[in-house]
């Protein structure tokens, strides 16, 4: 990952949380700088794990974009940013 001089080894943990029993839908570990591709991947995988048919998502404003955000609704998803 770069690093104030040079680049450094990083990364960067993401987590999906089901919402009712508050267990772990989806766990992945990537090297990417930022969340900003992140969000339909693992919006899709988390779906996937729970056999959703439509399902809602919520992440913080780093995951936002609008690439990311058309993935999620044409398959079903709702994505909360």
């Amino acid at each position: 990952m770069p690093a104030a001089h040079g680049h450094g080894v990083g990364y960067n943990a993401q987590l999906g949380v089901e919402a009712k029993y508050k267990f772990n839908a989806v766990v992945d570990v990537t090297n990417a700088v930022n969340d900003r591709r992140q969000l339909a991947d693992m919006a899709l995988t988390a779906k996937a794990n729970l056999d959703l048919t439509a399902t809602d998502v919520v992440a913080d404003k780093g995951y936002y974009s609008g690439h990311e955000v058309s993935r999620c609704v044409e398959r079903g998803i709702t994505p909360y940013i």
